[in-house]
């Protein structure tokens, strides 16, 4: 669960802004619309290293705890099912 949290962190447009520019200077000095120019400018982050194994440990865990049988592929699929709890 911390892999798909930290994979979800690493695909939102602000990480790797607010990752270089630290939370308390970024707050005050600037705006959203410029942190968003700035973000654009940054490549994108990598992927978690291990998060080729969260598939198989996610359908696992919603097998056990949920009941349902199911098959994640990839983030893009546990997310889809996130959305749907």
């Amino acid at each position: 669960m911390r892999d798909l949290l930290e994979e979800a962190c690493r695909r939102h447009w602000a990480y790797p802004v607010t990752s270089t520019i630290p939370w308390w200077v970024n707050r005050g000095r600037y705006s959203w619309k410029e942190l968003e120019e700035m973000a654009k400018q940054l490549p994108p982050e990598p992927s978690v290293p291990q998060i080729d194994r969260a598939p198989t440990k996610v359908s696992s865990i919603v097998r056990y705890e949920l009941g349902q049988d199911v098959r994640f592929k990839s983030y893009e699929d546990i997310l889809a099912f996130a959305r749907t709890l």
